[in-house]
Protein backbone atom coordinates (compact mmCIF):
# COMPACT_ATOMS: atom_id res chain seq x y z
CA UNK A 1 0.00 0.00 0.00
CA UNK A 2 2.62 2.57 0.96
CA UNK A 3 4.50 1.95 -2.37
CA UNK A 4 0.95 2.62 -4.01
CA UNK A 5 1.04 5.69 -2.11
CA UNK A 6 4.54 6.76 -3.28
CA UNK A 7 4.18 5.84 -7.03
CA UNK A 8 0.97 8.00 -7.32
CA UNK A 9 3.29 11.09 -5.52
CA UNK A 10 5.38 11.01 -8.22
CA UNK A 11 2.82 11.65 -11.20
CA UNK A 12 2.04 14.74 -9.26
CA UNK A 13 5.40 15.94 -8.38
CA UNK A 14 8.16 17.43 -11.19
CA UNK A 15 10.25 14.29 -11.70
CA UNK A 16 10.19 10.64 -12.20
CA UNK A 17 11.32 7.57 -10.13
CA UNK A 18 12.93 4.87 -11.99
CA UNK A 19 12.92 1.83 -10.68
CA UNK A 20 15.58 -0.17 -12.75
CA UNK A 21 18.37 2.14 -11.04
CA UNK A 22 16.94 3.45 -8.41
CA UNK A 23 17.05 6.99 -9.24
CA UNK A 24 15.14 9.85 -10.18
CA UNK A 25 15.38 11.88 -13.68
CA UNK A 26 13.99 15.31 -14.03
CA UNK A 27 12.98 17.94 -16.60
CA UNK A 28 15.88 18.72 -18.44
CA UNK A 29 17.39 15.53 -18.34
CA UNK A 30 18.62 14.00 -21.58
CA UNK A 31 16.90 11.48 -23.44
CA UNK A 32 20.25 9.01 -23.44
CA UNK A 33 20.40 9.62 -19.59
CA UNK A 34 16.88 9.05 -18.95
CA UNK A 35 16.88 5.58 -20.97
CA UNK A 36 19.78 4.61 -19.16
CA UNK A 37 18.02 5.54 -16.14
CA UNK A 38 14.59 4.11 -16.53
CA UNK A 39 15.56 1.29 -19.38
CA UNK A 40 13.65 0.75 -22.50
CA UNK A 41 9.95 2.44 -22.74
CA UNK A 42 6.83 0.29 -22.09
CA UNK A 43 6.28 2.26 -25.50
CA UNK A 44 7.47 4.96 -27.80
CA UNK A 45 5.82 7.54 -30.30
CA UNK A 46 7.03 10.34 -32.48
CA UNK A 47 5.37 13.15 -33.71
CA UNK A 48 6.30 16.56 -35.40
CA UNK A 49 4.51 20.15 -33.97
CA UNK A 50 3.60 21.71 -37.20
CA UNK A 51 6.09 25.03 -37.59
CA UNK A 52 4.36 28.27 -36.22
CA UNK A 53 2.48 30.74 -38.88
CA UNK A 54 2.07 34.37 -38.52
CA UNK A 55 -1.55 34.93 -38.65
CA UNK A 56 -2.78 38.43 -39.88
CA UNK A 57 -5.84 39.64 -38.40
CA UNK A 58 -7.17 43.32 -39.57
CA UNK A 59 -8.68 45.87 -37.87
CA UNK A 60 -11.12 48.18 -39.87
CA UNK A 61 -12.04 50.86 -38.43
CA UNK A 62 -14.96 53.42 -39.97
CA UNK A 63 -16.12 56.99 -39.45
CA UNK A 64 -12.74 58.42 -37.04
CA UNK A 65 -13.88 61.74 -36.28
CA UNK A 66 -14.83 63.73 -32.86
CA UNK A 67 -17.19 62.09 -30.31
CA UNK A 68 -18.74 65.28 -28.58
CA UNK A 69 -20.62 63.77 -25.82
CA UNK A 70 -16.95 62.31 -24.62
CA UNK A 71 -15.42 65.66 -24.61
CA UNK A 72 -16.90 67.38 -21.86
CA UNK A 73 -16.12 64.19 -19.86
CA UNK A 74 -12.81 62.69 -21.14
CA UNK A 75 -10.62 65.24 -23.54
CA UNK A 76 -8.37 62.37 -23.93
CA UNK A 77 -11.42 60.46 -25.64
CA UNK A 78 -11.99 63.42 -28.19
CA UNK A 79 -11.63 60.90 -31.26
CA UNK A 80 -13.36 57.70 -30.97
CA UNK A 81 -14.25 55.36 -34.13
CA UNK A 82 -17.83 54.58 -34.10
CA UNK A 83 -17.75 51.40 -35.62
CA UNK A 84 -14.01 48.82 -35.45
CA UNK A 85 -14.91 45.69 -37.15
CA UNK A 86 -11.82 42.67 -36.57
CA UNK A 87 -11.48 40.22 -39.27
CA UNK A 88 -8.97 37.22 -39.33
CA UNK A 89 -8.89 34.96 -42.65
CA UNK A 90 -11.48 37.12 -44.20
CA UNK A 91 -14.08 36.90 -41.84
CA UNK A 92 -15.47 39.20 -39.41
CA UNK A 93 -14.44 38.23 -35.81
CA UNK A 94 -15.35 40.96 -33.59
CA UNK A 95 -17.81 43.93 -34.26
CA UNK A 96 -17.44 47.35 -31.91
CA UNK A 97 -19.91 50.04 -32.03
CA UNK A 98 -19.62 52.82 -30.21
CA UNK A 99 -17.36 51.55 -27.79
CA UNK A 100 -19.65 48.55 -27.02
CA UNK A 101 -18.81 44.70 -28.22
CA UNK A 102 -21.54 43.73 -30.37
CA UNK A 103 -22.70 40.58 -32.90
CA UNK A 104 -24.31 42.60 -35.42
CA UNK A 105 -25.01 46.58 -36.84
CA UNK A 106 -26.66 48.57 -39.13
CA UNK A 107 -24.05 51.33 -38.90
CA UNK A 108 -22.83 51.49 -42.15
CA UNK A 109 -25.90 51.48 -44.11
CA UNK A 110 -29.25 51.75 -41.74
CA UNK A 111 -31.45 50.55 -45.14
CA UNK A 112 -29.70 47.41 -45.74
CA UNK A 113 -28.61 44.36 -44.38
CA UNK A 114 -26.95 44.56 -40.90
CA UNK A 115 -23.03 43.85 -40.79
CA UNK A 116 -22.64 40.26 -38.50
CA UNK A 117 -20.06 38.52 -36.86
CA UNK A 118 -19.10 35.80 -39.39
CA UNK A 119 -19.75 38.03 -42.26
CA UNK A 120 -17.02 37.39 -45.20
CA UNK A 121 -14.41 40.97 -45.57
CA UNK A 122 -16.57 41.30 -48.83
CA UNK A 123 -19.84 41.97 -47.08
CA UNK A 124 -17.71 44.70 -44.94
CA UNK A 125 -16.74 46.62 -48.14
CA UNK A 126 -20.62 46.17 -49.93
CA UNK A 127 -22.14 47.28 -46.79
CA UNK A 128 -19.43 49.63 -45.36
CA UNK A 129 -17.56 50.75 -48.41
CA UNK A 130 -13.46 50.80 -47.45
CA UNK A 131 -12.59 51.77 -43.97
CA UNK A 132 -11.13 55.06 -42.47
CA UNK A 133 -8.19 53.18 -41.12
CA UNK A 134 -7.17 49.78 -41.86
CA UNK A 135 -4.76 48.59 -39.06
CA UNK A 136 -2.85 45.13 -39.55
CA UNK A 137 -2.16 43.18 -36.82
CA UNK A 138 0.36 39.92 -36.60
CA UNK A 139 0.48 37.54 -34.00
CA UNK A 140 2.29 33.97 -33.63
CA UNK A 141 0.54 30.49 -33.75
CA UNK A 142 1.05 26.95 -33.27
CA UNK A 143 -2.03 24.05 -33.83
CA UNK A 144 -3.95 27.29 -32.76
CA UNK A 145 -2.20 28.77 -29.58
CA UNK A 146 -0.20 30.98 -29.28
CA UNK A 147 3.56 30.91 -28.92
CA UNK A 148 6.34 33.03 -27.17
CA UNK A 149 8.96 32.67 -30.14
CA UNK A 150 7.96 32.09 -33.94
CA UNK A 151 9.75 28.85 -35.09
CA UNK A 152 10.71 28.28 -38.56
CA UNK A 153 10.93 24.66 -38.84
CA UNK A 154 8.39 21.86 -37.56
CA UNK A 155 9.36 20.76 -33.81
CA UNK A 156 10.03 16.83 -33.19
CA UNK A 157 8.53 15.53 -30.12
CA UNK A 158 9.36 12.09 -28.64
CA UNK A 159 7.24 10.53 -25.88
CA UNK A 160 8.51 7.59 -23.75
CA UNK A 161 5.66 5.84 -22.16
CA UNK A 162 6.30 3.58 -18.67
CA UNK A 163 4.57 1.47 -16.82
CA UNK A 164 5.95 -0.49 -13.96
CA UNK A 165 2.97 -2.02 -12.54
CA UNK A 166 0.09 -2.84 -14.17
CA UNK A 167 -2.33 -1.74 -11.62
CA UNK A 168 -0.96 2.38 -12.09
CA UNK A 169 -1.68 4.57 -14.54
CA UNK A 170 1.70 4.75 -16.99
CA UNK A 171 3.67 7.62 -16.73
CA UNK A 172 4.50 9.80 -20.20
CA UNK A 173 7.47 11.66 -20.52
CA UNK A 174 7.86 14.26 -23.59
CA UNK A 175 11.06 14.89 -24.89
CA UNK A 176 11.75 17.99 -27.11
CA UNK A 177 15.10 18.28 -29.20
CA UNK A 178 16.15 15.18 -26.61
CA UNK A 179 15.71 17.18 -23.40
CA UNK A 180 13.31 15.95 -21.02
CA UNK A 181 10.25 19.06 -21.18
CA UNK A 182 7.39 17.35 -19.36
CA UNK A 183 6.65 14.16 -16.99
CA UNK A 184 2.85 13.24 -17.17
Amino acid sequence: VLFLLISSLNHAANYYYCNKTVSYIYPGDSLAKVKQACGEPTSSTEKTLPAAQAVQNQQWIYNHKTDNLSTAYDPDTIKQPALIVNIMNHTVTQIQYRRQIVQQTNFCNPDESSLSVGDSDKTVIQLCGAPTIKKTITEQSSSGAAEQEMRREPKRQIILTYQDNQYLKATKLTFENNKLISID
